[in-house]
């Protein structure tokens, strides 16, 4: 088994040092402003990200052959958009977990408890309502 390059190694655990320390500062944010900051780094992202930019048209072109090259942007900009605010939501999730209720909606409590009841745990899948949607699942 080939060893990382210690330049490879440096580089990620700088890397990994910089995100913990992102995390730690932008998870005292409110969620509006959260909301407002994933808004502005989408964007950045759709700019800055080059490569990324090119394989989500590149996808998208391959699914959706119909579509229009601007039909296909459109998509491209708000999974971008959708991403960036997905990741302030999460790191942010502290901040408002005490009010989680008002955020969430579960459609089936029965079956959360019953699964729970078992005592093994369970995974949750989010669906893509807040992406379909194109506005935040919390009140502003």
């Amino acid at each position: 088994m080939a060893t990382v390059p210690l330049r490879k190694r440096i580089k990620r655990e700088l890397r990994s040092i910089v995100v913990v320390a992102a995390i730690r500062l932008l998870s005292h944010l409110p969620r509006r402003l959260a909301w407002s900051l994933g808004t502005l780094l989408g964007r950045a992202a759709w700019h800055l990200a080059g490569k990324t930019r090119r394989l989500a048209l590149q996808g998208l072109a391959t699914a959706f052959p119909e579509k229009t090259e601007a039909e296909r942007e459109a998509i491209a900009r708000e999974m971008f958009l959708h991403h960036a605010h997905s990741a302030m939501e999460v790191v942010t999730i502290r901040s408002y977990d005490h009010d989680l209720e008002s955020y969430v909606e579960l459609r089936n409590p029965e079956l959360l408890g019953q699964v729970m009841a078992r005592g093994k745990g369970m995974i949750f899948v989010p669906g893509c309502s807040q992406f379909a949607r194109r506005k935040p699942l919390h009140p502003l």
